[in-house]
Parts: structure tokens; sequence; C-alpha cells
């Protein structure tokens, strides 16, 4: 079994992990700084992006969100990617608010 934990630091373009993604090949990957709608990658939802064009199953989670000048929420968040689909999920611990 591969795995794949990755930072993509919210600058990379989203094509340019995917391809990196597709060329290593994991089975399952864990990213971080995930977007949605950043100045990188306008209008898009980097998880749900490379959930659709790698046809994996994913379990996604925002980790903070905020209204920039335009009327468009953006998101920063985790994704954890797999070939395989959960047998089931369970939440510990509490959520947490960032002061930020």
């Amino acid at each position: 079994m591969k795995l794949l934990q990755w930072n993509i630091w919210t600058q990379e373009k989203i094509e340019n992990i995917a391809k990196v993604i597709k060329d290593l090949d994991p089975d399952i990957i864990c990213l971080q700084e995930l977007t949605a709608d950043s100045d990188v990658n306008k209008g898009i939802h980097t998880a749900e992006y490379l959930r659709d064009l790698l046809e994996l199953h994913m379990f996604y989670k925002a980790a903070q969100s905020w209204k920039p000048l335009t009327d468009v929420k953006s998101e920063l968040g985790n994704a954890i990617l797999s070939k395989y689909p959960r047998s089931e999920e369970r939440r510990v611990g509490k959520e947490c608010r960032s002061r930020w």
C-alpha cells in the first residue's frame, strides 16, 4: 500500500498537484492546505477537483474560512483521498475554533 502525505502550501496550481499524484499513484493521500476559491485556484474547490479528476473517495474538513473583498467565501482545509471507501466514520474530540 502506498501512502502520500503532502502539505501543498495553498500556492500551487491544483493541476500540478494532480499530475504528481497521478504519477505516484498512491492508495491513500493526506493533503493539507487545500483551498476553495483561492487566488491561485480561482473558482475551484481543490479537494473536490482532485476527488473528481482522480476518481477517489474523499473526506474533507475545512480548517478556516473567510470572506475576502468579493462575495465568494474562501476556505482552507485538509483532505484524505483514497482508492478505498470508508467502512465507518467516527469523530473524536471537540471542534476547535481558531482565534485568527
